[in-house]
């Protein structure tokens, strides 16, 4: 069994304006996207966090592609010999190209922004609608934008590590990772700084117990500037293969678009399961207890227990391959 997907990356170009939440218009949209599967089978839609980008399975040559290559891939839970599974660029991620083509400034995005964009990709390349949508974190946020808006685009909505609204202590946290992106943009340290931003946001995403159990405390090495500990060199190591291939200006954007998320469940007119992590500090399970005590169509909310936080829906692929095999095929949790 093959756990690679055939590369294929392709670009949507609309000449039609596109306007933000924001107020701002663009001239028309470009979308990177990918479709991995048989013709004729299915579609699904699979977003990730702000970093995912348009891969969610491994490309042949490239063994570390794929954000969700442990789930995503032919014979997996989101198996790409049966359906065929889409996966995009963000607006404003570092891979835009409307970013990338340099005359066009995005300083403000929200996942409705990111929805409505999915929503003309879908109809500009005639694909009908989705059989499912699985989003998980950011990629969640966007699959409940979609649903509220374009119901009758999706037939089943799974959202993973995701809600209808920011969490104000996760909210807290990021609005000071963007101060520290502001400090260095324009100077030279504006890779460093996305590094400390990054590196802040994974003591988040991570959970205390898993901190506890995996870092000693003891010093590691004695520097020129002062003891290093386990924990800070992992950090900072993770911070800076971040800074190499994210930009400043893409990082604020999207953070500041998960504290935008602004979704009403009841007009959620889309089955929809919920899956959230116990450890979870970014979306706490009573938020999304919350949203699910809202849903007029609740398929279930599966509460995971798991060490790894809000990274879990990375981490947890033998819990999460059963739930949503059982979502695709029709099921709830």
């Amino acid at each position: 069994m093959s756990l690679l997907l055939t590369a294929k990356k392709e670009l949507f170009v609309s000449s039609e304006p596109f306007r933000l939440e924001s107020g701002q218009c663009l001239p028309g949209l470009d979308i990177v996207y990918e479709i991995h599967g048989p013709e004729g089978a299915p579609l699904v839609v699979v977003l990730g966090g702000i970093s995912a980008g348009s891969s969610p399975g491994r490309h042949p040559g490239d063994p570390e592609s794929g954000w969700w290559r442990g789930i995503v891939g032919p014979g997996l839970a989101l198996d790409s010999d049966r359906y065929r599974v889409l996966g995009i660029e963000f607006l404003a991620g570092p891979s835009c190209p409307l970013r990338l083509g340099g005359d066009i400034a995005l300083t403000q995005v929200t996942p409705r922004d990111q929805a409505r964009a999915l929503a003309r990709l879908l109809r500009g390349l005639d694909l009908g609608s989705l059989a499912a949508f699985v989003g998980a974190s950011y990629g969640g946020m966007v699959g409940l934008c979609l649903a509220e808006e374009e119901p009758d685009l999706c037939d089943r909505l799974c959202v993973i590590s995701a809600a209808h609204r920011p969490d104000a202590w996760a909210q807290g946290l990021r609005t000071q990772q963007r101060r520290v992106l502001r400090l260095g943009r324009g100077s030279d340290l504006a890779q460093e700084c996305t590094a400390i931003a990054r590196a802040l946001a994974m003591l988040s995403y991570r959970s205390q117990k898993e901190f506890e159990e995996r870092f000693d405390t003891r010093v590691k090495d004695e520097g020129s500037g002062g003891p290093r500990f386990e924990c800070e060199e992992y950090l900072e190591a993770r911070g800076r293969v971040f800074a190499e291939s994210f930009d400043a200006g893409a990082y604020l954007t999207l953070s500041q678009a998960i504290d935008l998320q602004d979704v009403d469940p009841a007009r959620v007119a889309v089955p929809t399961l919920l899956i959230s992590v116990a450890s979870d500090l970014i979306v706490p399970r009573q938020l999304v207890t919350e949203l699910h005590a809202a849903l007029p169509h609740p398929l279930g909310h599966h509460c995971m227990d798991s060490i790894y936080g809000h990274d879990a829906f990375l981490k947890e692929v033998a819990v999460l391959a059963p739930l949503l095999q059982d979502f695709l095929a029709g099921g709830a949790s």
